[in-house]
Parts: structure tokens; sequence; C-alpha cells
């Protein structure tokens, strides 16, 4: 009898043994699992705190409803008003984008029912507005083309082909890189220019390349230098600042902020036939007196818009070339408020303290 009882204790103490170690083991491997989930390369593993491979978070556990997975996807709701990982918008969160960031003309930005940009409301049709001009400067044609009226059409000019770099990245899709070095020159013709109207809005989003020595012309309506041969412009100075006139070379407004080269920032004046108010990122930078009475009426034989230089007299300046991107151009006949140009510049116009909140969209 005793010498069958201790096989039999022996086989006892295996079999638990073996248990201990199969719980052991089972647990190692639930780990595991979770350690190789969404790592094929780069030796990490889900838990890790760093994302790796297809993971698309890691907060470093291994809990759902926390925002990151159990796998290390990403958790979120869409519709909670709120935007954030992979939505592109939530409710009335559009992250700084509005129908005009979007490349269009006026329009309330809606959100899809999964979170993605509803652009059906946003209008490219300027019908019944009082917009002259509205150069995108995103073809990669020969030419730009006016999208408010069927009329100037901007044909560029340089001396060397590269002197104007079109697709350049800008805030609104692309625009365009005028090279206005000497040997290079780039500048647009855009046909007969604007003049006789009773107020007046430029608008524009530009990123300055280089400072010039004088006057570096954004955009012109001009036929001379006699204050007769001039509408309006708006330039860059070579203090760094905007400028801007009509109807004056002498009597100009000149912002107080510098502008820095290699950022991008809207730009804009308004005239009211006594006052010109010159605006930088939705945000009014200076009100001077300028009373001309109505933006001059030039002759249509011989004035001309030009962008990223001057038209004078039949030439091409060959002082006043813009170096940098410019994009957006828009020229309206009209007053416009600080808070129709804050929403172009891409902000929220609170009315209350008369300020410009811009995000940034991502």
């Amino acid at each position: 009898m005793r010498i069958v009882a201790i096989p039999l204790i022996l086989a006892l103490v295996f079999f638990v043994a073996a248990c201990d170690d199969d719980s052991s083991n089972n647990a190692n491997n639930i780990n595991n699992t979770n350690n190789t989930n969404n790592t094929n390369n780069n030796l990490g593993y889900c838990g890790d705190s760093l994302i790796r491979g297809d993971e698309e978070c890691d907060d470093g556990n291994f809990q759902d409803g926390d925002g990151c997975s159990s796998t290390c996807m990403l958790e979120y709701s869409c519709g909670d008003g709120t935007r954030e990982f992979t939505e592109i918008c939530d409710d009335a969160d559009f992250g700084g984008r509005n129908c005009v960031s979007e490349g269009y003309l006026t329009g309330e930005l809606q959100c899809s029912e999964s979170c993605t940009l509803d652009l059906s409301t946003c209008s490219e049709d300027a019908t019944g507005l009082d917009i002259l001009g509205w150069y995108k400067l995103d073809s990669l044609s020969g030419q730009e083309y006016n999208y408010a009226t069927s009329t100037n059409l901007c044909v560029p000019h340089s001396l060397r082909e590269d002197a104007i770099i079109r697709d350049y990245p800008s805030p609104i899709g692309s625009g365009i890189f005028f090279d206005g070095s000497f040997d290079l020159r780039g500048f647009m013709d855009c046909g007969p220019g604007f003049n006789g109207m009773d107020q007046l809005t430029v608008e524009a989003w530009i990123e300055v390349g280089t400072y010039p020595m004088d006057l570096a012309m954004i955009v012109s309506s001009v036929s001379s230098y006699d204050a007769t041969g001039l509408a309006f412009y708006l330039g860059l100075n070579g203090d760094f600042k905007l400028e801007a006139a009509v109807g004056d070379w002498d009597n100009v407004a000149v912002s107080t902020s510098n502008i820095i080269t290699r950022e991008w920032h809207h730009v804009a004046f308004t005239y009211d036939g006594s006052e010109i108010t010159i605006f930088l990122d939705g945000e009014v930078d200076s009100v001077t007196a300028h009373a001309v009475g109505g933006v001059p009426t030039l002759s249509s034989d011989n004035s001309r818009v030009y962008l990223a230089n001057n038209y004078l007299e039949n030439v091409a300046e060959m002082e006043h070339y813009y170096t940098g991107g410019l994009d957006e151009l828009k020229l309206w006949s009209v007053v416009r408020t600080q808070e129709e140009i804050c929403y172009d510049a891409g902000g929220v116009f609170n009315t209350e303290a008369e300020t410009c909140l811009l995000t940034v969209a991502d």
C-alpha cells in the first residue's frame, strides 16, 4: 500500500505545479498579446507610451474609455461639439476654418454628421456683391482670372520664367511667389484700372520675401506719378511697413506695425472718402486722414491694374517690384467692416471688444 501511495502523491504534486505554470503563462500570454498589437516595426508595444507602427495613440495603459483604447486606437465621439483626434470639425468647432479660408467668397461653413467639412453653403458667386476684383492666384495656367467679373484677365510678365512661382503654399490653397529681383522681375498686368468709386477696400494675403529699398507695390491702379494719375495702391515701404494711398502720392497712410518676412499675413485697407484705415491680421492698425473725395477717375486708355509692380504711362515701372508670396487679392467698391475683414483673415470678431481673435486652421 505504501509503494502505491508515493507515486500518487508525486503525480498530484507535479499536476498542481503544472497548473500553476499554465496560469502564469496564460497571464503572460495576454500581456504579450496586448504588447504586440499594432507593433509591426520599431520594437515597440501598445502600452509603452510611444506611438509606433500602426498605433493611433499610446497612453501607457490598456484601459478603454479614456480616449485611447486597449489596442492603442483613438476613441472619440463625433457630435460632442469638440473637435478632436481625426475630426476636421465637430458641430460649431471648425478649428479656424470658414468658407473664405476654404477658397470661397461667401457662406457659412457646415459640419457633416461624420465630422468632415460640408461646403454646400459656401459660394464663389460674386453676383450682386460690391466686389470689383477677386484674384485667387491659384491657377497653373498662363493667365489669372478675375473671379468677380469677366474682365481684368491677368497676364504674367518677367525677365525669366522662374520669376513667377505658381502653386506656392499659402493659407488658402496655393498662391504665387513673385521674385522682383533685378535679374528676374516678375509681375502681372491685370488690364484696365479700377477707378471712380466713392469707397474702396483692398485686401490680400502676403508673405514678404525681402524688404524693398524704396517701395514695393503689392497692387496698384495707376497711370502716372501725378496725383491725377493715381487711383490707389497698396505697397510695402523700406521701413518694413504697409503703405496705402488713394489719389495722392504725397499724402499716404503708413502702418504702425512692421511686416515680418517669411510669415503669411492678411493685410487690408479701407477708404471712405476722408480716411484710410489699415488692417493687419483682422485688427485695426492705423487710421489716417485722407480727404480726397472719391477714388479719382482715370482714363481707361492708360490706367492699368498691376500686381507686384507699378504701371506708369504705358511702361512697367522698374523700381517698385514686390518680392514674396501673394494670394487671394480682393478689391471692393465699398468699405468693408472690421468684422468682415476679420472673417476673411480667418478670425472670430468680438463685437464688444472690437478685436479679432485669430485661430490657426490645422
